[in-house]
């Protein structure tokens, strides 16, 4: 048909391909036409689409760094590597696999209240074949996470009002939020890598404490705070209770726009002295 001519280009076509069987057990070629410079007449040659790797399918301590990376960059459509991973093999009544991935940097519109409600994280893959991609699966404050999921329980061909009420993937939706706030602890403990998740995301950590009132007790060991003792250096809540002076029954705190804001505020400075 003529509106469906588009259908016939090679670029169009690979799209297809890529967003729907990227990852399916089998290679698929495609005849992709190119112009050359200073010609006029395309050069046909076959392309292997499908390059991808469903690393989920292995075990995590076979997956290396780089092919991490690469899933996770072409996942996100980010140019860096990601800060962590969380590798998920689900085995009992309900079984999938999953790849959780946390990015460096939190997306420039990450708090554009418009877009966040239309965030994609995860996608869902059935047998390795693309199924949908969920704005819903994972709290909105987590909207940065970016993961796959692959169920082999769950039918190719369900319907997308009945995958809503579908209860593996509920399993799967209580499943991942357990799995991030483990990679969130993971990262929050690292030394290394500590720094620049807060610096990242403790914006987002803060909303989360504020709307998801569900998980807010998973979200709070994860804050960090300047004191007036850490130096540059970030505390948790445990921690700053940990080091109180005996007899001391309260914890103030200020709030400001930046660090430096905050420190040159005439009220704290009685608690900086000896």
């Amino acid at each position: 048909k003529d509106d469906q001519m588009e259908f016939l280009e090679s670029d169009r076509l690979k799209d297809m391909i890529l967003k729907h069987s990227a990852f399916v057990g089998f290679p698929i070629h495609l005849l992709m036409d190119r112009l050359e410079e200073g010609s006029d007449t395309p050069k046909y040659e076959w392309e292997l689409v499908n390059k991808n790797k469903p690393v989920w399918l292995r075990e995590p301590e076979q997956v290396t760094h780089q092919e991490h990376a690469e899933l996770y960059k072409w996942l996100a459509g980010d140019w860096e590597d990601h800060l962590g991973v969380r590798h998920i093999q689900q085995t009992g009544q309900v079984e999938y696999k999953a790849l959780l991935y946390c990015p460096r940097s939190a997306p420039k519109d990450m708090f554009d209240m418009g877009k966040m409600s239309q965030r994609f994280s995860i996608r869902l893959y059935v047998r390795r074949v693309f199924i949908k991609e969920f704005n819903d699966l994972i709290p909105k404050w987590m909207g940065f996470i970016k993961g796959i999921v692959d169920s082999d329980d769950m039918p190719l061909n369900i319907g997308r009002e009945k995958l809503q009420q579908n209860a593996i993937l509920k399993h799967i939706q209580t499943g991942l939020q357990k799995q991030a706030f483990q990679m969130f602890n993971e990262l929050s403990n690292d030394k290394e890598r500590s720094t620049d998740f807060h610096a990242s995301f403790s914006q987002c950590l803060k909303l989360g404490v504020y709307e998801d009132h569900a998980n807010r007790e998973n979200i709070i060991p994860l804050l960090r705070y300047h004191s007036s003792k850490s130096g540059d250096s970030l505390v948790s809540l445990d921690e700053y209770i940990g080091r109180m002076k005996p007899g001391q029954k309260y914890i103030l705190y200020i709030t400001g726009r930046s660090r430096r804001d905050a420190a040159r505020s005439p009220y704290i400075e009685s608690l900086t002295r000896d």
